[in-house]
């Protein structure tokens, strides 16, 4: 792994965020069950990935901003505050 960062949840719980090593340079993320708690299972949420960072949105719901290897940048953002990502959209390239 690789580049490991973590933020901090609407519900105050931590988010790990890290790129996979080797030829896996996908975003693998972790998450507190509750806050000072465990974290659940390390799960893949896919890509080819050479950078990645995360911010939050105005409703606190995490965003996150991907470079692939292929230049290309592109965003998930959890649907709700503290739920799941959606799929991976890619921002249009400037004309």
């Amino acid at each position: 792994m690789s580049s490991p960062f973590a933020i901090q949840n609407q519900d105050d719980t931590i988010m790990l965020l890290t790129i996979g090593a080797g030829a896996d340079r996908a975003v693998w993320c972790r998450r507190q069950q509750v806050p000072k708690g465990g974290c659940g299972e390390l799960r893949s949420l896919g890509g080819n990935i050479r950078t990645v960072f995360a911010i939050h949105n105005q409703d606190r719901r995490i965003e996150l901003l991907t470079v692939g290897l292929d230049g290309v940048i592109r965003h998930r953002w959890e649907t709700a505050p503290n739920g799941p990502f959606a799929e991976c959209d890619k921002f249009d390239s400037p004309s």
